[in-house]
């Protein structure tokens, strides 16, 4: 039996686009249209993933689009580790992702934002404490939030 260590890969995921734009106060917020440039800066660094924002947001969803047109189509340089040394580099267009909330609009918001990128994605989340589950999902039990 091979007991030795399991190759461990590591891919940067930068919600800069995301989280920027819900900074407060709001004078520390992105301006409107900044997202494309923000998000060619990320992948410039080599990130592989950027989630580009919140599509169902009011305004985001062009913006979100804007970025996969663009940066989702551009290929830059991006090296991969494993186990801490250097695999390989290569060019290549980042992912880029909208956050998407378990709800049917959202998702399909988030896909047509995304979907002109060559890497689309969706990331979505639930909020799964009861404050939350109760406030959003009024009536729906923990099993029917899994099940979602």
């Amino acid at each position: 039996m091979n007991m030795s260590r399991p190759e461990v890969n590591v891919a940067l995921f930068d919600t800069t686009a995301r989280d920027g734009a819900q900074s407060l106060p709001n004078t520390n917020q992105f301006q409107d249209g900044s997202k494309a440039a923000i998000a060619d800066q990320v992948a410039d660094l080599g990130v592989g993933v950027i989630e580009a924002g919140f599509p169902r947001t009011p305004f985001d969803a062009e913006e979100v689009s804007e970025v996969a047109r663009g940066v989702g189509q551009t290929s830059y340089e991006v090296v991969e580790w494993v186990d801490g040394e250097m695999k390989a580099s290569r060019e290549r267009p980042p992912v880029i992702a909208g956050l998407c909330r378990v709800d049917p609009v959202d998702i399909e918001v988030g896909w047509s934002s995304v979907e002109e990128a060559r890497r689309p994605r969706i990331h979505t989340f639930v909020s799964t404490d009861d404050y939350h589950r109760e406030n959003r999902f009024p009536g729906v039990s923990r099993g029917e939030l899994i099940e979602m």
